[in-house]
């Protein structure tokens, strides 16, 4: 009697050892939607729906009532605002509120300083996508960088020009507008005005100056950005909620920290699940995104999420 018992339970505990952990897919009923934003796993909106924490969103309601934009809960700042995932490229789009002062009659009547937290999130700033860009007559602005493991840069740009005849419409070489790359691997940046640099002098046709980190391609300088600063302010609303000065920032993103060859001898994290899927490292060296096989579409982060094989004129991956 107890040896049939010993037995039973040994191929019990052998079965036990044999049979793999589960693999973690999102229940049914998850939202897929954030307005017009589409949400699509490893991230999710609501509990069990993500792939991790970290993947974790919120749906916001936004000034006019409409629920169009989703929040990275892990930021230390409320007004950074999703617009869109891109599952195949590992980035993500985010709206930022855009650093300004303005003066009339040389006194400072406003003036705002933004600051964005990407730790403990998947993402971090694009160094390819984005550049550190001050506007102004005579406008000078810093960008506190810091990434992870404590590494930290500070980087500026000074913005002059004394005469309304020195502004050059889609120029941004240092007169009214400056530019300058932002390092690799940021996830946390802040912005800050150096007051000795003002547009003090020039209220009579540039009032105000303006400091961010922004998606490059999107961005094209505009003298009435400094002559009239309601124009700024209109073309930076094509973005965001009313009465906000935001610009596209532009976020890449990883799963884990490993590369694909170590994430691969850990089947129960290993995130690219799905068959005629594959795994591809990302640049930091640190993390990696999957993607469905040529030929094949769908989401690589779900069993069976990868369709196909596509034929000639069928959806692209």
């Amino acid at each position: 009697m107890y040896i049939y018992m010993a037995i039973i339970f040994f191929f019990m505990l052998l079965l036990s050892f044999s049979v793999a952990q589960p693999i973690f897919q999102p229940p049914a009923g998850c939202p897929t939607h954030c307005g017009d934003t589409e949400v699509t796993y490893p991230f999710g909106i609501g509990k069990n729906c993500s792939r991790s924490e970290e993947f974790n969103l919120v749906c916001n309601k936004t000034i006019d009532g409409s629920y169009k934009a989703i929040s990275l809960p892990a930021s230390r700042t409320e007004l950074a605002v999703l617009q869109s995932i891109s599952m195949s490229q590992g980035q993500a789009r985010i709206e930022v509120v855009v650093s300004w002062l303005c003066y009339i009659n040389s006194r400072l009547i406003r003036g705002g300083e933004s600051t964005v937290d990407l730790t403990n999130t998947p993402f971090w700033l694009s160094n390819t996508e984005n550049s550190f860009m001050v506007l102004g007559s005579e406008t000078s602005a810093y960008a506190k960088l810091k990434g992870s493991q404590s590494i930290s840069y500070t980087i500026g740009c000074l913005s002059v020009s004394l005469s309304e005849q020195g502004l050059v419409n889609g120029s941004c070489s240092g007169i009214s507008c400056c530019q300058t790359a932002i390092p690799f691997g940021m996830k946390y940046y802040d912005i800050t005005f150096d007051k000795s640099y003002n547009s003090s002098h020039t209220t009579s046709f540039s009032p105000c100056g303006y400091a961010m980190l922004i998606e490059t391609k999107n961005f094209k300088f505009s003298t009435t950005y400094l002559t009239k600063p309601d124009s700024f302010n209109k073309d930076a609303k094509r973005f965001s909620a009313k009465d906000a000065k935001r610009f596209s920032v532009v976020l890449d993103w990883a799963v884990g920290n490993e590369t694909c060859k170590i994430a691969k001898q850990n089947r129960t994290h290993y995130a690219c699940v799905s068959t005629n899927s594959q795994c591809v490292d990302r640049a930091t060296g640190q993390g990696y995104i999957c993607n469905c096989a040529p030929g094949y579409h769908g989401n690589p982060y779900l069993l069976n999420g990868c369709q196909g094989p596509l034929r000639q004129g069928g959806l692209g991956g």
